[in-house]
């Protein structure tokens, strides 16, 4: 199958590319459904034991093919088969306590695959890797866009990445191990210029999805209001904000200074306790996250973010009270969270009747861990440490080095073309 040219069309083999795709496209607005259906029926590992079962029988597939194959190497193949076979299951169960993400690698490792062989109709010499690899990332990008733009989705640099990692494997696998025969040759001037192209493309995507942040959302939905949707996503897709560090509540992450929520929560008290009160209900609390989200309400966004979370963990610690460890852990996080709200958003709080209950406050004061490290985890996709503008000129100087390394490319080839 590798060690030959392809032999179906090449419109057959892009269109295998183009249903794959499409197929994961589609799967984005109903992997929820799935999610909780197959937990229901399964439990979350069955995600797991998905995925090492399709590692397992594609390895298993692979070693079988060189095993009737008669080419030499077969044993360094089947090597580098297992490794990387290892090396998926390995990544894989990294990501155990979400084990729904570990599909990302059957999805995109297939569609690389695809990729390879419909770009191998035309490209021969070895770029064939980075040309399948690069598209694959910008197809893994567009996921994440398109899951941005649905409901109760996110987008994560981290899937991105993911899905990276997914196509990324398949080309080393196909490069160092399997070497299909059919890629020989030197590098092609038209190669260097694909990749390049694709490169300078996907640096580009990435470039404007880290642009994309609060109030630009909010100038084009203002601006086009077919777009007003997107100003109620469930998450941003690139915050930029501030990392702090408070002796009393350790670490935690805001879209505003210190001195700018202080001053904040003194300008905006009354609007700002009126709308917490408003949705003070824990069964309101995804309507909140639809209705003050990071573009139309980001400070109130924030308080009701840490107000839930202080809220959750007081009434674990308190329904924990048999469980000195537990409870310990819970109220700890409580009373940090409960603590930042009175430094940062402390007169918003008392207006707005969210003060913990005297009990409560008590039980937390009695056990919370005062050596404890703390992190709040809320608002910790924000972007801390680089500027918008500091990533926006990273990006540039890169797409500026790869156009020029692919002009110098195309150059040195065709001068040994001369030669």
């Amino acid at each position: 199958m590798l060690n030959q040219p392809p032999r179906e069309r090449e419109w057959l083999a892009w269109l295998a590319v183009a249903a794959w795709t499409l197929a994961i496209y589609l799967a984005i607005p109903l992997a929820r459904a799935i999610q909780s259906w197959v937990t229901e029926h399964w439990g979350r590992a069955a995600f797991l034991h998905g995925v090492f079962a399709a590692l397992a029988a594609g390895a298993g597939l692979a070693l079988l093919g060189l095993a009737r194959s008669r080419g030499p190497g077969r044993g360094r193949a089947a090597a580098w088969v297992a490794g990387v076979a290892i090396l998926y299951a390995f990544l894989s169960w990294r990501l155990r306590a979400n084990p729904e993400e570990a599909v990302h690698f059957i999805e995109y490792g297939v569609l690389g695959f695809l990729l390879f062989r419909a770009f191998s109709h035309r490209v021969r010499d070895p770029l064939v890797y980075l040309a399948a690899g690069w598209l694959g990332a910008i197809l893994g990008t567009t996921d994440e866009i398109i899951q941005w733009m649905t409901p109760r989705r996110v987008f994560g640099l981290r899937d991105v990445w993911l899905n990276v990692q997914a196509v990324g494997l398949v080309q080393v696998l196909l490069a160092a191990g399997l070497r299909p025969a059919c890629v020989r040759g030197p590098v092609a001037a038209r190669s260097v210029r694909l990749v390049g192209g694709l490169g300078v493309a996907h640096l580009a995507l990435l470039a404007l999805c880290l642009s994309n942040t609060p109030p630009r959302v909010e100038r084009y939905t203002l601006r086009w209001p077919v777009l007003e949707p997107l100003r109620r996503a469930y998450s941003m897709m690139a915050e930029y904000g501030y990392r702090h560090t408070d002796p009393e509540v350790g670490v935690f992450f805001s879209r505003f200074s210190r001195e700018d929520l202080r001053s904040l929560d003194r300008a905006r008290v009354e609007e700002v306790a009126a709308r917490l009160a408003e949705f003070r209900d824990p069964g309101r609390y995804e309507e909140f996250l639809r209705t003050w989200t990071p573009v139309t309400d980001p400070f109130t966004h924030e308080a009701r973010v840490h107000l839930f979370r202080r809220d959750a963990n007081a009434a674990r610690a308190w329904a924990m009270r048999g469980d000195p460890e537990a409870l310990r852990g819970h109220a700890t996080v409580a009373w940090r969270e409960n603590r930042l709200l009175e430094l940062y958003f402390g007169n918003a709080l008392r207006l707005s009747g969210c003060v913990l209950p005297d009990r409560v406050a008590r039980l937390l004061d009695e056990h919370h861990d005062p050596a404890r490290p703390y992190t709040s985890p809320v608002s910790a996709s924000l972007i801390t440490r680089l500027t918008e503008r500091q990533v926006r000129e990273i990006f540039l100087v890169g797409m500026l080095i790869l156009f020029l390394a692919e002009r110098w490319a195309v150059r040195v080839i065709r001068n040994r073309g001369r030669a």
